[in-house]
């Protein structure tokens, strides 16, 4: 439950995964159990190549107030039925769409945090992008890379790399990719700021927990901090010590 007026009580926000006829939908629900809006998060206009199912589930929702205003946004992630297009969508608080960034991959999660400098959130995302990958030798097989991007609300629009469908260069803050090919990540979250950092800062250090049970530590702008197993740190190859 969110409080998306701030005057009218509790709002039950709802995404819809699934292939049912609601699936990819949008609700959002007063205290008393009433509609009061839903949006579609459908394929339109359809930027990549290949087949569609022109069906989307939503994977993830999340409620922040990203431009600091004191009104609500919800920003949903949703993924194709049958293909691997991928959608990271921002709504405000009366249903309008005001923001769409589209993903070759199907994305898995959402997180939102206010970088240091204070000023608007900031929405990490997180998964699979079909459209870098590598052959594995001497077989069939292709491995995708795993990718992560930080995404600033205010700019937010086109695709993300290497870009080869039809809306154009996306406006990430920064995307990177998992080396080598097979890792994944499992979940991401933000670590609490330092000592002094400026109040109601809710950023500091990305922590990604990964698929070989490593954590990757990154700093706002994507740079690794360091890597580490079981507790104990693994210094960063760039770096001394």
């Amino acid at each position: 439950m969110t409080r998306l007026f701030s005057d009218k009580g509790n709002y039950v926000v709802v995404g819809v995964g699934g292939n049912g006829k609601d699936g990819g939908k949008v609700l959002v629900y007063d205290a008393g159990g009433e509609l009061v809006w839903d949006r579609r998060t459908d394929l339109e206009p359809y930027p990549y190549r290949g087949g569609t199912a022109n069906r989307m589930r939503i994977e993830d929702v999340v409620v922040a107030d990203l431009w600091q205003t004191g009104s609500p946004n919800i920003v949903t992630i949703s993924n194709d039925l049958d293909w691997y297009a991928s959608k990271v969508s921002v709504f405000d608080r009366t249903g309008m769409l005001k923001r769409i960034y589209w993903h070759p991959g199907q994305l898995r999660k959402a997180i939102t945090f206010k970088p240091t400098n204070g000023g608007r959130l900031r929405i990490l995302v997180f998964g699979c992008n079909n459209h870098m990958r590598v052959a594995v030798p001497g077989s069939d097989m292709v491995l995708n890379y795993t990718g992560i991007a930080c995404l600033d609300p205010e700019t937010l629009s086109g695709e993300a790399p290497p870009r080869r469908g039809t809306i154009g260069r996306g406006t990430e803050l920064w995307y990177g990719l998992l080396f080598p090919q097979s890792l994944t990540i499992n979940e991401i979250k933000v670590l609490p700021p330092a000592p002094g950092a400026p109040e109601g800062t809710s950023g500091g250090t990305i922590q990604a927990c990964l698929s070989n049970c490593c954590f990757l530590y990154l700093d706002e702008d994507g740079k690794c901090v360091k890597v580490a197993h079981g507790g104990i740190h693994i210094p960063d190859p760039g770096t001394s010590g």
